[in-house]
């Protein structure tokens, strides 16, 4: 890549990742304040999931080549990045054991952060519909501390225990890899650092 992409189109891109990715907290708020009652609030953030998967995929695999999935930045000394499924990825070349150890680390509990993650965004969308049908075996604010907790303590387990998983890169990826490439990896672990203990903070605090 020329020297001038290197700088501004590098930092536009950072920015137009980071505009991508807002979607997906602007989603999670319009899904616990229900802005516009839980019927149309929910519909929105489904429809938003669904609308933002193709979008954020065709921005990062646009950009594959010039951007490193573990920073964000262009992939000095690129190393790439091959998954099943999933088109040819570039990492920075001293990176790639940081980027190994987070995707083997998600590799080898993909079952458990299924778990922790997609049941209760499932969990939290059908016992929001039940509700508006007029059965609603959880109150409003029981479903959202247990939506906040279980998967804060999910995001938390990775941002912290990753580091842990030998650098050896799996054949596959669990999970979508565009959302953890519009900021880089390194940058979302950072937020799921400081959401999970938010989030875990006042999941705790519902206790008392």
């Amino acid at each position: 890549m020329s020297a001038p992409y290197g700088q501004e189109g590098a930092l536009q891109d950072r920015l137009r990742g980071a505009a991508a990715f807002a979607f997906i907290p602007a989603t999670l708020w319009m899904m616990l304040r229900l802005p516009l009652g839980t019927g149309p609030s929910l519909l929105v953030a489904a429809g938003t999931i669904a609308a933002h998967r193709p979008l954020a995929s065709r921005f990062v695999f646009e950009r594959r080549a010039r951007r490193c999935l573990w920073c964000g930045g262009f992939p000095r000394d690129g190393v790439e990045v091959s998954l099943q499924g999933v088109p040819s990825l570039r990492v920075c070349a001293a990176e790639a054991g940081s980027l190994d150890r987070f995707l083997a680390f998600c590799a080898g509990h993909a079952l458990a952060l299924r778990l922790g993650i997609l049941v209760p965004v499932f969990g939290y969308f059908l016992l929001g519909a039940l509700s508006v049908m007029g059965f609603a075996p959880v109150s409003l604010e029981a479903r959202k501390h247990l939506f906040r907790g279980l998967v804060a303590l999910s995001v938390l387990g990775v941002a912290l225990l990753h580091r842990r998983s030998p650098a050896r890169r799996p054949p596959s990826f669990p999970f979508p890899i565009h959302n953890l490439a519009l900021l880089g990896v390194r940058a979302t672990l950072l937020v799921f650092l400081g959401v999970g203990l938010y989030w875990l903070g006042l999941t705790v605090l519902s206790l008392f």
